[in-house]
């Protein structure tokens, strides 16, 4: 029988965070999701984004169960990338969905593909399926660790840039990777805890100044807050007016 991982996932971001590339399958394999699974979703060419926060739920299929598909069906789906991206979101609901909340027989869940999936509920077995399919291991909750702060700059920060500067962030993994974890410093910091210092980023030995000046203003590099002490589920998340870039990393507006 084929069988399937619950794994819940959470993930803080921003609408904005588009332009970073920060995908379900990057975090995905970041949490050590199987290996087909990854392998795909990389196919794919990351199809699933996340481009704002939010809360899935994958029902991920076991290497053992990707062998059951067999060698042929998997390099069709590679092969065919409308039909992979399709498989993968089928795969995948949005919203938290724990094994407590899978308990009643023939209900449905909306796929991101837009399909619903069957759950049926078997109390004798002690078995749940998913289109049946068996979950194996369940509850397993991912979140992109933290706590996190988050400085998140608005769509006229990302205006100031041209279209081709955009789409060579976007085009570029490894410079993606550089800026998004330049936005990021450990731990939870609102507002009233700012003053001037400088914070280490999750961009390996790249620091954030933070300005505190008269009146109270505070920047970020030269960015403003545009609105302030937004909670996500792992952290806190501050809109600011410009995108923030290290020192070494040159960017033609």
């Amino acid at each position: 029988m084929k069988a399937l991982f619950l794994i819940v996932l959470c993930v803080v971001g921003a609408s904005a965070y588009s332009h970073f590339n920060l995908t379900l399958l990057e975090i995905a394999k970041k949490y050590g999701l199987h290996d087909i699974l990854v392998d795909l979703g990389e196919t794919a060419s990351l199809a699933q984004k996340l481009n704002e926060s939010g809360q899935w739920t994958i029902f991920a299929p076991t290497d053992e169960a990707f062998d059951e598909m067999g060698h042929t069906f998997l390099q069709e789906l590679k092969n065919d990338s409308v039909a992979l991206e399709a498989f993968l979101k089928y795969h995948v609901v949005q919203g938290i969905v724990m094994y407590k909340d899978l308990q009643k027989n023939d209900m449905e869940l909306t796929s991101v593909a837009g399909p619903k999936i069957r759950v049926n509920v078997y109390r004798a077995n002690r078995a749940v399926t998913v289109e049946g399919c068996e979950l194996v291991s369940v509850d397993n909750v991912a979140t992109n660790d933290g706590p996190y702060t988050v400085f998140v700059p608005n769509n006229d920060a990302f205006n100031r840039y041209s279209n081709t500067t955009l789409q060579r962030i976007e085009g570029d993994v490894a410079l993606s990777e550089v800026l998004m974890k330049y936005h990021i410093v450990h731990g939870v910091l609102w507002r009233a805890g700012m003053h001037t210092t400088y914070l280490q980023t999750l961009a390996t030995g790249d620091k954030l100044l933070i300005r505190e000046g008269f009146f109270g203003t505070i920047t970020v590099e030269r960015a403003h807050i545009v609105s302030r002490d937004i909670p996500a589920n792992n952290g806190v998340i501050h809109e600011i007016s410009r995108m923030l870039k290290p020192k070494d990393v040159d960017l033609i507006s």
